[in-house]
C-alpha cells in the first residue's frame, strides 16, 4: 500500500501532466472567483447601547450619556403624538441594556465594522425601504400612491415595497445568489397580494386573529398558521426571497396573532 504514490508518480506521463496542472489551475480558479456569501443584519429601532459591536461610550445612547457623568434630567424630553410633553416615566430605559449576541459578535470581531454610517430616517419602515431598494422613502411608488396630490408626504411605517419592485433581492437573484429573509419586514403586504394568496390556498380573509385569542383553541392554531404560510408566500413570491423562515409583518404589538404565540415565536418561554 505504501508504494502506490510512487507507483502513480512513475504511470504518469508527459502527456498526462499538463493535462492534471490545468485541471487544478481551473479548480482554484473556480474557488477563487466563487461569490462570497453575503450576510445583512439590520437591527434597528436599537440603541448603541444594545449593540454589542459598538462601545456605547463612544456613541449616543442612555447609558454611554450616564456613563459620562450625565441624568435622565438633562434629556430634553420629546413631544407625544398628540402634542404633550412626555414625562420621564413614559420613556423606556433599561438598567442593563445589552443583549446576548454571540454570533453578532464574532462576525463583529472577525470582520470590518464600520464606525460611520448615516441612514434616510429615524424610523424603521423607511430607513428599511432605503436599504433594500436604494432609494429615499418619499420616492417610494406605493407611498406616492396612496398619498393625494397636494398632500405633504408624512412618512412613517407606511412605505411599502410593492410587488417585483427592484430590490437588492431581485438582483442578487440576477447574480446567481440564493436570498433569503428571517425576522421582521414591516414594509408592506398589500391587500391585493393577500386576496391572491388567500386564493390560491384557500384560506379565509382576513389572515390572523385577534391578540386576545386563546392559542390553545384549534381554530386559532388555523389560522395563525395560515396567516403565516400567505406572509412566507409573499415574501418568497411577490418580493423574490429563495426562503422566508421566522418571519412576521409589522411591529410584534401589532401582530394579529396571540400574545402568548408571539412570545413564543420571539424566542421567549
Amino acid at each position: 500500500m505504501k508504494h502506490r504514490p510512487r507507483a502513480l508518480l512513475n504511470s504518469l506521463t508527459l502527456g498526462t501532466l499538463p493535462k492534471l496542472l490545468l485541471c487544478a489551475v481551473a479548480t482554484v480558479f473556480q474557488l477563487q472567483a466563487a461569490p462570497p456569501n453575503i450576510l445583512i443584519i439590520n437591527v434597528d429601532d436599537l440603541d448603541f447601547d444594545e449593540i454589542n459591536a459598538y462601545d456605547y461610550r463612544d456613541y449616543p445612547s442612555n447609558t454611554g450619556m450616564q456613563a459620562a457623568g450625565y441624568s435622565l434630567d438633562d434629556i430634553p424630553l420629546p413631544l407625544t403624538q398628540n402634542g404633550e410633553q412626555m414625562t420621564h416615566g413614559e420613556l423606556l430605559y433599561f438598567k442593563d441594556p445589552r443583549m446576548l449576541t454571540p454570533h453578532i459578535d464574532r462576525l463583529s470581531n472577525q470582520g470590518a465594522k464600520f464606525e460611520r454610517f448615516y441612514v434616510t430616517s429615524a424610523t424603521c419602515t423607511p430607513s428599511r425601504y432605503t436599504l433594500l431598494t436604494g432609494r429615499v422613502a418619499s420616492r417610494s411608488p406605493g407611498l406616492l400612491q396612496s398619498t393625494p396630490e397636494g398632500i405633504p408626504l408624512n412618512i412613517r411605517w407606511h412605505v411599502p415595497i410593492l410587488p417585483r419592485e427592484p430590490t437588492i433581492v431581485w438582483q442578487l437573484k440576477e447574480l446567481g445568489y440564493l436570498t433569503g429573509i428571517s425576522g421582521k419586514w414591516h414594509n408592506g403586504f398589500d391587500q391585493d397580494s393577500k386576496v391572491r394568496i388567500a386564493n390560491t390556498f384557500g384560506f379565509e380573509l382576513p389572515l390572523g386573529v385577534p391578540s386576545e385569542a386563546d392559542p390553545t383553541e384549534s381554530e386559532v392554531i388555523r389560522k395563525v398558521r395560515e396567516s403565516n404560510v400567505a406572509f412566507v408566500s409573499y415574501l418568497e413570491e411577490d418580493m423574490g426571497f429563495d426562503w422566508a423562515q421566522t418571519v412576521f409583518n409589522g411591529n410584534k404589538e401589532a401582530w394579529v396573532v396571540p400574545e402568548s404565540t408571539a412570545f413564543r415565536y420571539l424566542g421567549g418561554s
